[in-house]
């Protein structure tokens, strides 16, 4: 009976220990499992936070992207109305008013070039001053609007009897220049007298008048 109660009671604290063991891992593995879940928790916000943090980045570069792109298409608007203004002035600097030929600055400067190159290469060059005859009598008869009017259509006929290879300007008043680089005293007489012939035979109509 003895050695009965013993080991019963042997059995017993086994029993017991491995309980408080058991209780042991199971409070160990609940606390593994609370920290895990902690950690997961903790892990998700940091991982939430990092998403909305990196859409508004995203959201944010976006939008400098589209400032970017219209802040360049402005630049290039505004490059491009800049460039095209200043065409407009160079041309306007160089162009006579009234008859949109070359003015005299532009001829002088064109004519030192022409004459610098004829010196340097030795190729024909011919040279033209043009004087419409009886200018003061149209003044004089039909008004100054009707020899702006003669002006204009003798200028559109010299450049259209010398060509794009030749400048043709305004001198002052009724006088014009021809600079016509390649053209020989030939070309040159050639083309003065289908100039003159053009002008003589033209005809120009103005308020009922010719």
């Amino acid at each position: 009976g003895e050695l009965l109660s013993r080991f019963a009671l042997a059995e017993e604290r086994l029993r017991l220990e491995r309980l408080a063991r058991d209780g042991e891992i199971d409070r160990a593995r609940r606390e593994a499992e609370r920290r895990t879940l902690a950690v997961a928790v903790v892990l998700s916000l940091v991982l939430a936070g990092a998403l909305v943090l990196l859409a508004l980045r995203h959201r944010e570069a976006r939008r400098l992207n589209a400032l970017l792109a219209a802040s360049g298409s402005r630049l290039e608007a505004a490059h491009a109305a800049l460039s095209q203004r200043n065409v407009e002035l160079q041309k306007a600097a160089s162009t006579d008013s009234l008859t949109g030929l070359s003015n005299r600055p532009h001829a002088l400067a064109t004519l030192d070039d022409a004459l610098a190159r004829q010196r340097a290469d030795g190729g024909a060059l011919a040279v033209m001053l043009v004087d419409i005859d009886h200018f003061k009598a149209i003044n004089d008869a039909h008004g100054h609007p009707a020899g702006d009017a003669v002006l204009r259509a003798v200028a559109s006929t010299m450049a259209s009897t010398f060509g794009n290879g030749a400048l043709v300007a305004r001198w002052g008043g009724e006088e014009f220049l021809v600079v016509a680089p390649g053209l020989d005293r030939a070309g040159a007489l050639f083309h003065a007298e289908l100039l003159r012939r053009r002008v003589r035979e033209s005809t120009l109509p103005h308020e009922g008048d010719a």
